[in-house]
């Protein structure tokens, strides 16, 4: 059968089994009179076809012969190369349904490999991925409140935290519905997405995460961090609402950030915020003691 990654197959012509002994003598003499009655008959004017009325004309092709180069048929397996926006919606798909069956050969992992790969298809392809990303539907499909599947939204957020200066209206399309859902694991990749924007205009989304997230302190030391290298009011709003906590360490950990997380000095506005964490934490709760 003929595919397009497998030629067809060529037939190979063996001889025939060799005659017995004394035969040859019979052949050949048999093989020279033949010939020679073939000759009589062609000088007689008899030929088969090869005089002049019969001659091969120039431009005709004899049925046996082979095809010329210009007529050949192109091969079937020869198709052309997959454009980068095909690709981009390959490894989507992958991402979204998984693997491609394999009936014949059986491949240990073949879900995590294949869905390694597309990640590092769509980080490959920026711009093509923002575009797919950018689609309503794929949006209302993976991250809609009937959605009880999370994987494609962690993976899809995973690239969109690994592609170079993601557009800062699709990382919010993307991670605004995060808080929605009481999913911890889901709320660090949507800040990850945040963090790579490295724009300001992420800060009310990162305090939403900070005010959501109080009781895990993974979302919450990743909020702050994120809040204290934003320029000002962010940075004090991240502090004030850590501080009206009430909780110690929380409070130490907002003040580790601050110290080590800034982008730049220390502004007029942080200063005093700052001042205040090293002299004064909050007092700790009965129940906390």
């Amino acid at each position: 059968m003929d595919t397009y990654s497998t030629p067809r197959m060529r037939m190979f012509a063996f001889p025939p089994p060799r005659p017995p002994a004394g035969a040859h003598v019979r052949r050949t003499t048999w093989s020279l009179l033949a010939c020679g009655l073939a000759a009589s008959f062609v000088s007689l004017g008899g030929g088969c076809g090869e005089s002049a009325g019969g001659a091969a004309q120039p431009g005709k092709q004899r049925p046996g012969a082979p095809a010329s180069g210009r007529n050949q048929p192109k091969a079937r397996w020869n198709v052309e190369p997959a454009t980068p926006r095909e690709q981009a919606r390959f490894a989507l798909a992958r991402l979204l349904t998984g693997p491609l069956p394999q009936e014949q050969l059986v491949v240990p992992e073949e879900h995590t490999h294949t869905l390694r790969l597309a990640k590092l298809d769509l980080v490959a392809l920026p711009v093509e991925t923002a575009a797919l990303l950018g689609d309503e539907a794929l949006l209302r499909r993976v991250t809609g409140p009937e959605v009880s599947d999370l994987n494609p939204w962690h993976s899809l957020l995973e690239v969109l935290s690994a592609l170079p200066d993601p557009d800062v209206l699709l990382v919010a399309r993307w991670t605004e519905p995060v808080l929605s859902r009481d999913v911890p694991a889901l709320s660090l990749r949507a800040l990850a997405c945040l963090v790579a924007t490295r724009s300001q205009e992420v800060g009310s989304l990162a305090l939403r995460f900070l005010e959501q997230g109080a009781a895990d302190r993974k979302i919450s030391r990743e909020a702050l961090r994120l809040l204290v290298r934003l320029p000002a009011p962010w940075p004090a709003r991240g502090l004030a609402l850590t501080y009206a906590r009430g909780s110690p360490f929380a409070w130490l950990e907002a003040a580790s950030a601050l110290e080590v997380g800034c982008a730049g000095p220390i502004t007029v506005a942080t200063a005093p915020t700052l001042a205040l964490s090293r002299t004064c934490p909050p007092r700790c709760a009965p129940s906390t003691i």
